[in-house]
């Protein structure tokens, strides 16, 4: 089966999506280790390189001790570069039909009053199966459950089951809002069940008809929940007489409680692990909770009077359940009030050091900053949803640039170097070269780290996967202009009926027309006519909706024609830094070689490192 869920994103979907996009990297454990060599149909004992190097869902760096879980993505109704350009669609999208819709007296909005701009709906396997088959059984329930809805689905491996994390926005392509209701809900399970029929895959005989369960929580919450094994089994069980509802002691001897608990120790280590990656990246405790639930986290964090609870409930997007945050570690590291110091220390720290070695630049330009007392090496500053800053480890390809950038200050021996940035006629054409070469490489620097760039080969990967997206956006270009044409012909055909028909009357009595051209042109009006009759444009009414229909087509066509040039200009930007970038990734891997070899050579037992 396929256990789904659904959240609304109101703010910061570009996080979201950056959550759904990236790839997972994991330590390898034992416990890791055996459940990838069982999902390729390999031994334990086996290398896990040698094991899953053809594999497309994970890549292992068994050096660095770490495995990395590749995010399997596609596309539904739309033609984006990545997953920011996604993003800004759809907010210019919901912002588009959200003004148009603002007199609208049925238009919904959350309790605050916030506009529902895109919906997180998870879909989470029993089975682990390979992301491409996930990721197409996502796809395929898009397009029979909202068609003409835009969305993005990433599919995901990292966790016990593979599941498929879906954005799609709250508006279709021609305004229509999404409605969350009881009835989608259903719709989502039913058309998900027969999916994993059709693909063979587990689906509850004793669920897959039933309808989701209404109750209400603590606080009077109308909620809902979907049954599960676990649940199913319990029922039997109690019908059957072997445990009942206040028996708690025989309960926590049955093998469901021993799983329940494996699990909850499972979704403690996934909820650890998010916080502390967004630990360094939020300014509040607040901030943090919000980017949580746009990664489709529910939590249960306040009462209705707005006070904090005593204990904060985590529940990640692929868990049945949640865990309080006290569980989460023995000395309550996770607990609120502590997260809470941390940030605010972590602020204070900021706050002191930004001016120093952790300066924030929106670009770098030559003569403005120094890059040995502006640029840190090893950190960066990047800006929260608050617009507050915090630091982010660099990644081995931006070192590398500084390193450049560096280098060519001390060869050119450039010791004050705010003199760069005097008027470029005050320079000899020597420092005007280099200042356009390190100039150059700043801009490179800004890219890398605007695009998360970490690895050597990573622009090349980008350009590849972009000109498939180019070829494409020009295809669905070009067939959109054919349908265009189409539908243009069809808004002239009233007026070629008018043009022949005032001829006919006109030569009535031309005995010579009647014998030559008369017939031809009354067939003509005929199948004029047909054709408007068999498209329903018979009434002034249905071609005025033509009409309108046309110029959607002309501005979805203006709006892709718009992608793909954003497109050719991300291609010759990719193709613009990827040159150098290759070549400084050379230098590493000769500079890594020649260390192996001096260390090799250095070794008095006579053995050397490879």
């Amino acid at each position: 089966m396929a256990y789904t869920e659904i959240h609304k994103i109101t703010a910061t979907l570009n996080a979201a999506l950056d959550y759904i996009s990236g790839d997972k990297v994991e330590e390898i454990t034992k416990e890791k280790t055996e459940r990838i060599l069982s999902l390729e149909g390999a031994a334990i004992g086996k290398n896990l390189s040698d094991s899953i190097k053809d594999s497309l869902d994970y890549a292992v760096d068994d050096k660095e001790g770490i495995v990395t879980f590749k995010t399997y993505t596609s596309y539904n109704c739309c033609f984006p570069i990545d997953n920011q350009s996604f993003g800004s669609y759809i907010i210019d999208h919901s912002a588009y039909w959200s003004k148009k819709k603002e007199k609208d007296k049925n238009r919904k909005t959350t309790k605050d009053n916030k506009e529902v701009v895109a919906w997180h709906l998870i879909q989470s396997f029993e089975e682990s199966i390979r992301s491409e088959i996930a990721n197409e059984i996502g796809r395929k329930l898009i397009e029979k459950i909202i068609p003409d809805y835009p969305c993005q689905i990433s599919t995901h491996t990292n966790t016990e089951h593979t599941h498929n994390h879906i954005i799609f926005s709250a508006w279709d392509v021609d305004g229509k809002k999404y409605n969350d209701d009881i009835k989608a809900k259903n719709l989502i399970r039913k058309v998900s069940d027969e999916l994993c029929q059709e693909y063979g895959l587990h689906v509850l005989e004793d669920t897959k008809e039933m309808k989701l369960v209404k109750y209400q929580d603590s606080d009077g919450n109308l909620r809902y929940y979907e049954p599960t094994d676990r649940k199913i089994e319990m029922i039997r069980q109690r019908e059957e007489g072997t445990v009942t509802r206040d028996d708690v002691n025989s309960y926590r001897n049955t093998y469901q409680y021993e799983d329940k608990e494996a699990k909850k120790e499972t979704i403690r280590v996934i909820v650890k692990r998010d916080i502390d990656y967004l630990l360094s990246q939020v300014s509040s405790f607040e901030s943090l909770l919000q980017r949580l639930k746009e990664q489709g986290y529910q939590i249960r964090d306040k009462k209705k009077n707005g006070e904090w609870l005593t204990y904060i409930t985590y529940k990640p997007p692929t868990a049945e359940r949640g865990v309080r945050d006290y569980t989460l570690s023995e000395d309550e590291f996770y607990k609120r009030e502590n997260i809470e110091r941390i940030i605010l220390a972590k602020n204070k720290e900021m706050t002191a050091t930004k001016a120093d070695s952790y300066k924030y630049f929106d670009e770098y330009v030559v003569g403005e900053c120094d890059p040995f007392n502006d640029i840190n090496e090893n950190y960066r500053v990047e800006k929260d949803d608050n617009n507050r800053p915090y630091t982010k480890q660099r990644s081995i390809v931006e070192k590398k640039v500084i390193s450049d950038i560096r280098k060519d200050y001390r060869v050119n021996r450039i010791s004050d170097y705010r003199y760069l940035h005097k008027s470029n006629n005050a320079l000899t054409s020597r420092e005007k070269q280099i200042l356009e070469s390190i100039q150059f490489k700043y801009k490179c620097l800004k890219f890398l780290e605007h695009k998360d760039i970490i690895t050597f080969t990573a622009i090349q990967e980008r350009i590849d996967k972009t000109s498939e997206q180019i070829q494409r956006m020009n295809s669905a270009i070009d067939s959109l202009r054919m349908a265009i044409e189409k539908e243009r012909k069809l808004l002239l055909l009233p007026a070629e009926i008018e043009k022949l028909s005032y001829k006919i009357a006109e030569k009535n009595n031309n005995d010579g027309y009647k014998f030559t051209e008369y017939y031809e042109d009354v067939n003509t009006i005929n199948k004029y006519k047909k054709i408007l009759q068999a498209k329903g444009l018979v009434t002034p009414e249905k071609l005025k909706e033509q009409e309108k229909k046309v110029k959607a087509s002309e501005a979805k066509l203006r709006n892709f024609e718009a992608r793909a040039d954003l497109m050719n200009s991300e291609m010759e930007t990719y193709n613009l830094f990827n040159a150098y970038v290759k070549a400084i990734g050379y230098d590493v891997e000769r500079e890594m070689q020649k260390e192996v070899e001096r260390i090799n050579e250095n070794r008095s037992d006579g053995r050397g490192l490879l």
